[in-house]
């Protein structure tokens, strides 16, 4: 199955950014620093700073090739099954062809968001950590230990770093870590208190996060509020029954009762085991906290998609966190139940799997063949030198919605060299659409030639007009810095209407850069009427020069 869902990778995914991949292209491709304020800035509704590392990260290492995260996200789903397998054969105490279940489940051409899409890193990486955390409650070994204790607990608080629907997951859990300290306790008063302060600490660390996810925090309303709790709890159903892959939806409503119905009952089972089994209530706790968890998921994802319609819970990236609630019943019932039961549930979880497979790679087939041809036919025109204004306008319906910012980010990727322009010669900004003839009308603390402009003071800096006054959404900057320049500026850039007399620094944007010898770009968001920018390449010796300057209208 991992030799399967790599060569889809390698048959359908290709060095392009999709959608929401390119909010992050100013920094994964070098032509922005790495900084804390952009690892914890808000995208769409989520903040994602391990995901966002993580990428950054492979983008390093590959050369900000966009198919790092499609590859990533193979090897995890991979190396989760692989572990989840190993562990269903120790409980059982021999392998079982129904643990196949677990492989078939997670490595299935049905993930084809996730598989196809780099950003799409956040939502497998979110859905290892939980699958991660429920392979170390079920472990045939005392689940109280010093190291599982410190897993737990930083499995628990990496999840809440993993945007909106990681945090709805993790309180679940850190209140199993609450409970389960108490539970070590009650059952072993002898033991060491480190467990104990282990699972009290990362339950504290990780509820702490929550006020902190929030402050600050823009609400999005690109959604339509959902009509009623009738339609939350019908997209809801729908959210879970993407566990078995997009195929799912041409069983419906069939799968609306089994999946549902089957959690309910584990949750009966588990919650029967702990009444009666005192020595098993911390691992039944912690299945219930991992079943909780996903509950609590399907129902803000209802809630947050309900106003869409009906088939919203259907999108096909949802199946990857879906998955852990089959995961947990298959565990649970092979704990807990007696052996012809575990074995009618675990077979039966098995079979559905494998009766959708074809179907899963056939919806997988479906999705990948016309995203490839369009992404082939635009790297195509790429290479044939079509301008990215033109790039912009003939796909922007598909790569992302907003002409004119993704004319800036092409320019972005052009200047670095990144994505679909890898290999290609890096073209000077007089090879594109400027919109403004960047000459400055002041400039201070530097002396310029041409276009080359030397730091000689302490304020280097240099004023451009842009004309009439109008309202600018974005400016992309294109700039040069050479010899002496640091490693590092801190480059800033001020704003204006004509009638105000000084530069505010309330509406200014201040940027560190790392200095490469090579062509940048930089988009700075302004979203006011202006007529006037001013450029401070930062203090100390340096040669900047300011290569091109672009408005994104309104």
């Amino acid at each position: 199955m991992a030799v399967a869902a790599l060569g889809y990778v390698q048959r359908f995914g290709r060095n392009v950014p999709y959608g929401d991949d390119y909010r992050l292209v100013p920094v994964l491709s070098g032509a922005e620093s790495l900084t804390l304020e952009w690892v914890w800035a808000q995208e769409n509704e989520h903040r994602l700073p391990v995901s966002k590392l993580a990428l950054w990260s492979l983008a390093r290492l590959t050369g900000t090739d966009f198919r790092a995260g499609m590859y990533a996200n193979v090897v995890l789903l991979a190396g989760i099954s692989l572990v989840l397998l190993w562990q269903s054969g120790r409980l059982r105490g021999r392998p079982d062809y129904m643990d196949a279940f677990f492989p078939l489940a997670l490595l299935h051409w049905g993930h084809y968001e996730n598989l196809l899409w780099n950003i799409q890193f956040f939502f497998v990486s979110a859905a290892a950590l939980i699958l991660g955390i429920l392979m170390s409650l079920v472990r045939p070994e005392r689940p109280g230990s010093t190291l599982r204790s410190g897993l737990a607990g930083v499995f628990v608080l990496l999840l809440g770093l993993h945007g909106a629907f990681g945090l709805v997951m993790m309180v679940p859990l850190a209140l199993w870590l609450l409970y389960s300290s108490w539970s070590m306790r009650a059952l072993s008063p002898n033991r060491s208190c480190a467990d104990t302060w282990i699972r009290i600490g990362a339950a504290v660390l990780a509820l702490a996060l929550v006020p902190l996810y929030l402050h600050g925090l823009m609400p999005q309303r690109h959604h339509p509020p959902s009509p009623g709790p009738l339609a939350t709890l019908g997209t809801a159903l729908e959210f879970l029954g993407m566990a078995f892959g997009p195929a799912a939806p041409l069983a419906w409503p069939a799968y609306a009762v089994l999946v549902p119905g089957g959690v309910v009952a584990t949750v009966a089972l588990l919650a029967w085991t702990w009444w009666k089994r005192p020595r098993e209530r911390m691992r039944a706790a912690g299945l219930l906290a991992t079943l909780a968890s996903v509950a609590a998921l399907a129902l803000a994802v209802g809630h947050g998609r309900a106003g869409l319609g009906p088939g919203a819970g259907f999108g096909a990236r949802y199946a990857v966190l879906a998955v852990a609630a089959p995961c947990g019943v298959y565990f649970a019932w092979g704990l807990y139940a007696s052996p012809p039961v575990a074995r009618l549930v675990q077979t039966s979880l098995f079979t559905g799997t494998c009766a959708l497979l074809t179907f899963n790679a056939m919806a997988g087939v479906g999705f990948g063949t016309p995203r490839r041809d369009t992404m082939d036919v635009f790297q195509g025109d790429v290479r044939a030198g079509m301008t990215d204004p033109e790039l912009a306008r003939r796909y922007w319906q598909f790569l992302f919605p907003s002409e004119a910012l993704l004319t800036d980010w092409l320019r972005v990727l052009r200047a670095a060299g990144a994505g679909p322009y890898h290999g290609l010669r890096r073209t000077h900004s007089s090879e594109v659409d400027d919109v403004v003839a960047p000459v400055p009308a002041e400039v201070h603390d530097m002396v310029c030639s041409g276009a080359t402009c030397r730091c000689r003071g302490e304020d280097p800096y240099l004023v451009v007009p842009l004309g009439r006054r109008s309202f600018v959404e974005a400016l992309t900057i294109r700039y040069w810095f050479g010899p002496p320049t640091a490693g590092a500026v801190a480059f800033q850039v001020f704003w204006r209407a004509t009638g105000i007399d000084d530069f505010d620094p309330a509406r200014s944007v201040s940027r560190p850069l790392r200095v490469t010898g090579a062509p940048g770009a930089l988009v700075v968001p302004v979203r006011e009427s202006i007529d006037t920018v001013r450029f401070d390449p930062g203090s100390g010796p340096c040669t900047f020069e300011l290569l091109g300057l672009s408005i994104v209208p309104r």
